[in-house]
């Protein structure tokens, strides 16, 4: 992976539930070329249509405006037309059972993008998306996992020793030479990366809470690898990868001087057991950097590029997402600041 890493083993301990979960991952998937579509919500949730950034929305778009709902190949033709999602290897079958808009499973967002990848091959879809470079940037995606694995959704490989990473955002800087990224490893957690930009001469330490109700990063200390709870202080223990619920994945970075930036990672709870249900607070990670040469962004990869074949069925949702420039889109500068 590109880029020197201060966050370079970042682990969100994927907690079994305390409590029964609908079994959404032993739930089957059909895949006809045509689907049923709800009707789309009459609006999204609150803060989830990226026509309320107006001009500071960098790059997104909701749903509901990809494809007209029950098109003969869901949205397939319209989804990898120039400039939207492509199909990196021929290892994935190209037809809308593989990539298409499909209902969402629980409502929340109407209609979603939906991948599925066949045991036995690498998931290779990917839309990258360029936007105006700027010195702030949020990205905001929103994803539901499902898997046919009794252990549901699973980066794991079939062959032995093969990397399974599924990545799950890129963000580039204008040179496209390293990167910030969530990723989900073969093994089960979350990966974070938070480059010093090719400068090796740049300090990073990782930044400390200052926002209530949110764990702060442990052990402290830079390049030790840091890590979080996989929920903010009183919410219910979950499994991200087995309970099919919603969840948002979010990074910013942001100049802060002339030899200083920073670099943000925050996840949420957005449903649980398909009910609307936000995390009051997300959970997050941060590192800063001084002594360093700031970037502008410029460029996302968002969803599913993964290495190894697939051990089995696996279903990964998309629903809305943004880039904007905004100051304070969600309320959240306050942590680390």
């Amino acid at each position: 992976m590109r880029g020197i890493y201060c966050l370079a083993s970042v682990v969100i301990v994927l907690l079994a539930s305390a409590w029964s979960f609908v079994a959404f991952s032993a739930e089957k998937q059909d895949d006809p070329a045509k689907a049923a579509h709800p009707p789309a919500p009459a609006t999204l949730p609150a803060g989830y249509d990226p026509a309320r950034l107006g001009a500071e929305l960098l790059a997104g778009e909701s749903w509901q405006g990809v494809v007209a709902a029950g098109t003969p190949d869901n949205g397939w033709a319209n989804l990898t037309k120039t400039g939207r999602f492509s199909i990196g290897s021929s290892a994935v079958p190209s037809n809308p059972s593989v990539l298409g808009i499909f209902p969402d499973p629980h409502g929340t967002f109407g209609q979603v993008v939906r991948y599925r990848t066949p045991a036995g091959t690498p998931t290779t879809i990917e839309d990258r998306r360029s936007f105006k470079p700027s010195a702030r940037v949020w990205a905001r995606t929103t994803y539901l996992f499902r898997g046919t694995d009794p252990a549901g959704f699973t980066a794991k490989t079939r062959t032995p020793g093969e990397s399974g990473t599924l990545k799950l955002i890129f963000l580039f800087p204008e040179d496209n030479k390293t990167r910030m990224d969530w990723v989900l490893t073969s093994s089960g957690f979350l990966a974070h990366g938070a480059p010093r930009h090719g400068n090796e001469a740049a300090v990073q330490v990782p930044m400390t809470n200052s926002g209530a109700g949110v764990p702060p990063p442990e052990p402290a200390g830079p390049f030790k690898g840091v890590y979080v709870t996989s929920k903010p202080a009183g919410a219910a223990a979950h499994d991200m990868l087995t309970n099919g619920d919603w969840y948002e994945f979010v990074m910013n970075y942001e100049t802060t001087g002339p030899t200083s930036y920073i670099h943000r990672f925050f996840l949420r709870r957005l449903t649980v057991s398909g009910a609307w249900a936000p995390w009051p607070t997300p959970v997050w990670v941060a590192c800063a950097t001084t002594s360093g040469t700031p970037k502008l962004y410029h460029e996302i990869w968002r969803t599913g590029n993964k290495s190894g074949a697939a051990d089995a069925e696996q279903f990964l949702f998309l629903g809305p997402w943004e880039v904007t420039s905004a100051q304070d889109p969600y309320g959240w500068d306050r942590y680390g600041k």
